[in-house]
């Protein structure tokens, strides 16, 4: 099998789930899939669902007590720092330092290190803390700025888009500040005449040799996947909390 593209296993948007516990030792972990590669600018959420912590065999849920529990991001291009922070729980004494980001490869990668584990009350009466455990959810997309009809080009038609939506609605929305303006608009002229439709093979396996009959395959495969880029492109729509987490 020929590979085009670097990854077969890549998609675009890449929704992972994070669940990973600690006994007081350093905890990696690398997602499943890999978002696609090469565009130039990324959306990111990250939500902790859960931090619990266990003690005598009853577990203990903080997840509100360790401050901001979500965020969204954008950046230009990757690798990217997502979670560079220490989280504690002031009751307990229990911290531990949390890194979230994607690499170059497009593969989320997370750790927990430098954990320490304190105490809680139970039943009157302090307990060592054993164990916590962390479920986050990350979600990322790559876009092409001002690319509002999502064929991976920037042109007059974006340009007529962008005119319908300024000012109305977020539909012409490149920056990720949930509405259409200005700022959207010199986005466009930065990116007008890009194409990058090329990205939409990059996850396509064909058989060798290469023929007629294959490349025709290649393409309506290709136009299928534009379609499904468009159906899945909600970052347009999404309301955020700020441009950094």
């Amino acid at each position: 099998m020929a590979m085009i593209g670097k990854l077969a296993f890549a998609e675009n948007p890449a929704f992972w789930s994070i669940s990973e516990g600690t006994n007081g030792e350093d905890v990696f972990w690398t997602s499943p899939t890999a978002v696609d590669v090469g565009f130039p600018r990324y959306g990111t959420t990250v939500e902790f669902t859960r931090v619990e912590a266990f003690a005598g065999g009853i577990g203990v849920d903080v997840t509100d007590q360790i401050g901001a529990t979500s965020g969204t991001a954008v950046t230009e291009g990757l690798p990217v720092t997502l979670i560079s922070d220490t989280l504690t729980d002031t009751t307990s004494g229990t911290t531990a330092t949390v890194d979230i980001g994607i690499d170059p490869n497009g593969f989320g990668q997370a750790s927990i290190t430098d954990v320490t584990l304190g105490t809680i009350v139970l039943i009157l009466f302090p307990v060592d803390i054993t164990r916590i455990e962390v479920d986050a959810d990350l979600t990322v997309q790559g876009v092409v700025p001002s690319d509002f009809d999502n064929d991976l080009k920037v042109n007059l038609v974006d340009l007529g888009l962008w005119e319908s939506s300024y000012g109305v609605d977020a539909g012409a929305d490149t920056d990720f500040n949930n509405m259409s303006d200005g700022l959207d608009f010199l986005d466009w002229q930065r990116f007008l005449g890009s194409d990058f439709s090329s990205l939409a093979l990059s996850t396509i396996s064909v058989p060798e040799p290469t023929t007629h009959l294959t490349m025709l395959v290649l393409l309506v495969l290709c136009s299928k996947r534009s379609r499904t880029y468009a159906a899945f492109s909600p970052w347009h729509q999404r309301k955020r909390n700020g441009r950094t987490i």
